[in-house]
């Protein structure tokens, strides 16, 4: 009986190893909220990386390119229009002067620059499902959990799929 224990006792040890040694597939995930996020294997994926992902695929690395100049000139029209903003909100709360025109300016600047930031959005996510699409449909990997937990019967493995 010991014998019999010993080896069940192995052959589930073994078993548990084997689960976490299972590769899942190098697609893309995205999250979206407020921001867009890119994750692959759980890990948070930047732009950067983004374009070293996509070289294989030149259509979708020719879009994350287009959607990465769109982002910088949404960055830049935005962080330009709420400096002119700001500054002139404190110009005229500290009456040194009366620049409503620049005030405007800096606030048209501003809402100029929501366009640009989401037709990056919009190119980069578009990127990112050409990619997962090229991946091929190959191999879907469900990752499955074994854990040990106590029940009212005692102490037992739960396996989740």
């Amino acid at each position: 009986m010991t014998w019999y224990t010993l080896f069940l006792t192995v052959i589930l040890i073994f078993m548990s190893f084997c689960s976490f040694g299972q590769n899942e597939n190098d697609s893309i995930k995205i999250h979206q909220s407020l921001f867009t996020i890119y994750s692959q294997n759980g890990e948070r994926v930047r732009m950067s990386r983004l374009l070293k992902l996509t070289k294989g695929n030149p259509e979708a690395n020719a879009l994350l390119k287009k959607s990465q100049s769109n982002n910088f000139m949404g960055n830049l029209l935005g962080v330009v229009g709420g400096f002119i903003l700001g500054y002139q909100l404190v110009a005229i709360t500290s009456n040194r002067s009366d620049g409503l025109t620049s005030l405007a300016v800096g606030a048209g600047l501003s809402v100029l620059s929501i366009p640009f930031s989401a037709r990056a959005q919009r190119q980069s996510t578009k990127a990112v499902r050409l990619y997962n699409n090229s991946l091929g449909k190959t191999s879907y990997y469900h990752p499955a959990e074994l854990k040990l937990k106590f029940s009212p019967n005692g102490l037992g493995l739960v396996l989740k799929f």
